[in-house]
């Protein structure tokens, strides 16, 4: 399991200097808002420092026992976090990027979390979207998917 971590660890640093490199040509910025180039650079690094995060975990005590994304349960979480997000994405064009991400948000926080309130849940569902509204079409006037909400 560990040889395996390093070696997927290993590739994915690899693909995200492909990704980081293949981005700044493209521009990071463009009057005065992030351009074509500044989201996979983004997704370079970030995809980076998880790929590092993965390859020193597999340097922790192997009397831990945690289990990996390869074991039965990890196949689980981890379709359901695959399948959330396709979900969310075929949502988008019908209920607006705003609306869908908040209901993606409220769904990973029941799978994950611990207790399950329903009002922190509830409250996620509602507080995400307003803040991304808020944040991105009211301050920074860029533009998302709308949908049949109108936002």
């Amino acid at each position: 399991m560990q040889k395996i971590d390093r070696i997927s660890g290993t590739l994915l640093i690899a693909f995200a200097g492909y990704l980081t490199s293949s981005s700044i040509p493209m521009g990071l910025w463009k009057d005065d808002a992030p351009g074509p180039g500044f989201l996979p650079l983004l997704v370079g690094i970030l995809l980076a420092v998880s790929a590092l995060i993965m390859i020193l975990g597999t340097f922790k005590d192997k009397a831990s026992g945690k289990k990996g994304v390869l074991s039965k349960e990890g196949f689980i979480i981890l379709s359901k976090v695959t399948g959330a997000t396709i979900i969310t994405c075929l949502l988008t064009n019908i209920l607006g990027m705003i609306v869908s991400i908040g209901l993606l948000a409220g769904f990973l926080l029941l799978l994950f979390s611990e207790q399950r309130k329903l009002k922190t849940t509830i409250g996620m569902v509602i507080t995400l979207p307003v803040v991304l509204y808020l944040i991105f079409q009211v301050g920074l006037d860029v533009a998302f998917p709308v949908g049949i909400f109108g936002f």
